[in-house]
């Protein structure tokens, strides 16, 4: 899935990568705990999330070491990469309790919408699946891309 945060932020699920609207070929890859964590939060905007449902859903779920350690290291790196964004304050701690993703303007877009995007062609029909996978994939390797891991 795709994901346009606050109408200038683009985060694409499948590809683990966050980036600017206008500048999507300087994107910063996520981790794929950060990226499954970062999932879990959007897509409960301004929903309190208890650690134990976050190690659930964004770890264990995925065979990933679940613990209150490895979370709280996903969340910081996280935060880290939110804020070369200007989103300092997205994720709020709520001590004994949880965690928020504080935005509220989030949106789901399709990803053959991206896919017609990429292709540039104006009309939905003109656009073969081949065509849109073959340069989404070009685009995908121009793109630069910085990894985080939970030693940084």
């Amino acid at each position: 899935m795709i994901y346009f945060i606050n109408q200038l932020i683009v985060f694409d699920s499948g590809d683990r990568t966050l980036a600017w609207q206008a500048r999507e070929n300087e994107a910063v890859s996520l981790s794929i705990p950060v990226s499954r964590l970062f999932e879990t939060l959007i897509t409960n905007p301004g929903t309190l999330l208890s650690r134990e449902l976050l190690m659930r859903e964004a770890l264990e779920k995925h065979a990933l070491s679940p613990s209150i350690n490895n979370l709280n290291n996903y969340v910081s790196l996280l935060r880290k990469v939110l804020r070369e964004f200007d989103l300092d304050d997205a994720i709020v701690t709520v001590p004994k309790s949880g965690i928020i993703f504080n935005i509220s303007d989030v949106n789901v877009i399709e990803n053959n919408r991206k896919d017609k995007e990429l292709t540039g062609v104006a009309e939905a029909g003109k656009a073969t699946c081949s065509t849109a996978i073959s340069l989404a994939s070009s685009v995908q390797r121009e793109k630069r891309k910085r990894y985080f891991f939970a030693g940084e």
